[in-house]
């Protein structure tokens, strides 16, 4: 039903907003995609970039499907 609802708004060739809660239906419906916590908005991206690259903790946690890890590290050293 996705791929169908996909098609049909893609055919309209109009923009349109699609509010969810549903992580998988948003990465693969959406050109777009805006994060949104406590009525502010975290990130903007595509969905390869939302998932790929979140801009903070609290994005990479929510998009990820199962829910992504998130582990406390420290650089010791960089090479360049």
């Amino acid at each position: 039903m996705r791929g169908q609802i996909k098609e049909i708004l893609s055919d309209l060739k109009k923009a349109t907003v699609i509010v969810t809660h549903d992580q998988l239906e948003a990465l693969t419906m959406a050109t777009k995609i805006a994060v949104m916590r406590d009525g502010f908005i975290e990130q903007v991206s595509s969905p390869h970039d939302i998932f790929a690259k979140p801009n903070n903790i609290f994005v990479g946690g929510f998009i990820g499907t199962p829910q992504m890890n998130i582990l406390d590290c420290k650089i010791n050293e960089i090479n360049s």
